[in-house]
């Protein structure tokens, strides 16, 4: 049995090495449309990671992210707008105020003992709330959204070519995923997942759940807010619809959906499945019509394999090699 996971685990990252070094050349063969395109995908498959944290090891469906990428978007924009802070400064002042926001509605939700459902529609609220701010305060621009002015440099993380972007945001979702392997193989993952599986026998056994889904969302709000502001300085140009945008977290939701929730792979697998198909259908059929194609690809995907396209193929995998003789 141990020869034969090891085997699997050869395979799979043999294929991630070979998908890395396709992805690292895929620029010289890119037009500027689809470089900033994969630069969004990228940036998504680190969001979508980024949730998976709390969202798929921990089983908890959170709303809450908008308010994190909208801090860090926000924060460093801010900032470097009117005080000339850097953003790579202003982004962890972001992600500061990602973590205490977390920690603040997240201690209090987990305190209440609030059931799943009431827990999420909570988060609901508290992003509308955010999203309302973000409209009415002039600080933030209010509903023209914030404007930031092209000055290439390293020290304003602005770039004069978009591959520049797309190897950034190329390694910061590398990155991610790294990350989210460590978690899921250290005692965080571990308790992560009792606590996913059955909160009242996880704490029975002493493992302080409040505590661990706090760490969770902590983590999760930390890099979102990070990625907020790399979003900002690649459109350069925030507003509450783009930043503060239920929307972003629900496609977030789909991608882990389609890959598979609380699994290291399934974020990479949906974004890399749906994104780029949805562009497509934007681009060369109707403006709005991907969201579409998203539904019907997780309705299709959930109906054939509940548990999303990284487990099914595993499962495959595994049972191949049951099948195949010694």
């Amino acid at each position: 049995m141990m020869g034969e996971n090891s085997r699997t685990d050869i395979k799979i990252y043999l294929g991630l090495l070979v998908l890395l070094i396709v992805l690292l050349l895929l620029p010289t063969r890119l037009s500027i449309t689809w470089t900033r395109t994969f630069a969004m995908v990228f940036l998504f498959i680190y969001w979508a990671s980024a949730w998976n944290i709390i969202g798929g090891m921990a089983g908890e469906i959170n709303f809450l992210h908008p308010i994190f990428i909208g801090a860090g978007a926000y924060s460093s924009t801010v900032l470097y707008i009117n005080f000339g802070v850097s953003p790579w400064v202003g982004m962890f002042l972001g992600a500061a105020i990602a973590v205490v926001l977390g920690l603040v509605i997240g201690w209090i939700c987990y305190r209440s003992g609030l059931p799943h459902l009431s827990f999420a529609l909570i988060c609901l609220g508290f992003s509308h709330i955010g999203e309302i701010i973000a409209l009415e305060w002039d600080l933030l621009g209010g509903s023209r959204g914030l404007v930031i002015r092209p000055a290439p440099g390293l020290a304003n993380m602005q770039f004069e070519t978009i591959s520049t972007y797309y190897y950034m945001g190329l390694g910061m979702a590398v990155l991610m995923v790294g990350i989210c392997h460590w978690i899921s193989r250290n005692k965080l993952g571990y308790y992560l997942k009792a606590i996913k599986h059955n909160e009242t026998a996880s704490a029975a056994i002493g493992i302080d759940t409040v505590r661990y889904r706090l760490l969770a969302l902590a983590v999760s709000a930390f890099f979102c807010a990070l990625g907020g502001t790399f979003y900002a300085q690649l459109v350069l140009y925030i507003d509450p619809h783009s930043a503060v945008s239920i929307t972003t977290v629900i496609s977030m939701i789909l991608f882990c959906a389609i890959g598979g929730f609380g699994t290291v792979l399934g974020p990479v697998v949906g974004t890399l499945i749906l994104m780029p198909i949805g562009e497509v259908v934007r681009l060369y059929v109707m403006t709005g019509f991907h969201l579409i194609i998203y539904g019907v690809l997780v309705i299709v995907v959930i109906l054939l394999s509940p548990h999303g396209l990284v487990p099914w193929f595993q499962s495959r995998m595994k049972k191949t090699q049951e099948e195949s003789p010694a």
